[in-house]
């Protein structure tokens, strides 16, 4: 088969054995993209699965996510394929690269057997996603185990120390290679697996369905500098109307409207019913009080202006944030009836997940992050 070239695209796999990986260093030694562990068998996710996949996403790495296959007579492959795409799908998706099944054991299985559960898991997994995935194995093992008996996935070769993988029965190139389990990364604690795609990075983005170069950033529009600087803490001022900014105050009987729903969220007020009572006030007490502007209880157009202003310019958070911002955040997702899991202040799993149940209901980017766009919806 052929040989690694020197411009082909460079890539990892990893897994909760990594640990903590800073990606953002993974990028910048070189690395375009990686395989990330998801599941094995039926029952067992990997639990950094939903960090590694967000996080390489922000780092600009092309991810994709593999499965490690437990074949047995009596384990069903559209048993561990349904669990591998529902996992997956729970944590934003599949990425850029194809899905992946890592093929290392097969529990006494004929190779017929083990051909027909192979092919079973890559159609419900190409049902589930419109693309035919990859067979991570080795020589050995295809030549043994599957015994000239063809698949209908992909090569992902695993074969270490050698000029070219070799001695495949059913494949006679690979699209992926890993010809390294020793690897050394910036970013990563340890050894690591190393990959090569068979082309460049441009290839590599066909391969997947992407353009051959990466849209180049937005450019954020010139600051026109205002003719006098405001003090530094001026508050902008939004004008009330009677309907979108009334003054609210709490006064009997309480006020009750979706403008005060809409206070709540902000200030962090629960439960968000809409009613004015002595929580909102204190809420709102404390929020004046954080934003150093007139500590009254009253929302007027001070008030309303920083409220107008936190609703967009809250600090993004992703997968791995822990505080008081992600309980904010899984408060206002249990409201839109998007359950969050746990209100423990962890951005996990459970959390992305409501994230991205949330802003598929609202039509934004579906990314898993709560940024600008996604805050500034949730708030409103």
């Amino acid at each position: 088969m052929q040989p690694i070239k020197k411009d082909d695209a460079k890539g990892i796999d990893v897994s909760q054995w990594q640990g903590a990986i800073n990606w953002h260093d993974v990028a910048a030694d070189g690395i375009v993209f990686s395989y990330i562990r998801a599941t094995e068998g039926v029952g067992f996710t990997d639990p950094k699965f939903g960090q590694n996949m967000a996080n390489a996403k922000a780092a600009g790495i092309l991810e994709g996510a593999y499965h490690y296959a437990t074949p047995d007579v009596s384990n069903d492959a559209v048993a561990e394929a349904k669990y591998f795409c529902d996992v997956v799908e729970k944590n934003g998706g599949f990425g850029e690269l194809r899905p992946a099944l890592d093929l290392e054991t097969e529990s006494g299985m004929t190779p017929k057997q083990l051909q027909q559960w192979v092919n079973d898991f890559g159609k419900y997994v190409k049902s589930r996603t419109n693309r035919v995935g990859l067979l991570y194995i080795s020589p050995n093992f295809d030549k043994s185990k599957l015994a000239n008996l063809a698949v209908d996935e992909e090569l992902w070769s695993a074969d270490w120390g050698v000029k070219s993988p070799s001695g495949y029965s059913n494949f006679n190139k690979w699209e992926f290679w890993q010809h390294s389990d020793k690897g050394s990364v910036k970013g990563i604690s340890g050894r690591v697996d190393l990959d090569v795609f068979n082309g460049d990075l441009a290839a590599l983005r066909t391969y997947c369905g992407l353009p051959p170069e990466p849209p180049a950033p937005v450019q954020p529009a010139p600051h026109k500098a205002p003719s006098a600087a405001p003090p530094v803490h001026h508050v902008t001022h939004v004008q009330p109307t009677k309907d979108k900014y009334p003054e609210l105050r709490l006064e009997r009987p309480y006020m009750h409207s979706d403008a005060v729903k809409t206070v709540q969220k902000v200030v962090n007020a629960w439960p968000i019913d809409g009613v004015y009572g002595p929580k909102t006030t204190k809420a709102v007490e404390d929020f004046q009080d954080h934003q150093h502007i007139t500590k009254d209880g009253i929302v007027g157009p001070q008030t309303w202006g920083r409220i107008h202003y936190v609703q967009h310019h809250m600090k993004e958070i992703m997968i791995g944030a822990v505080g008081g911002e992600v309980l904010h955040l899984q408060r206002v997702l249990t409201f839109y009836d998007c359950s969050p899991g746990p209100k423990d202040e962890i951005f996990g799993i459970h959390t992305r997940g409501a994230v991205i149940k949330y802003q598929h209901s609202r039509h934004l980017q579906v990314d898993g992050i709560v940024g600008p766009q996604t805050w500034g919806s949730l708030l409103s």
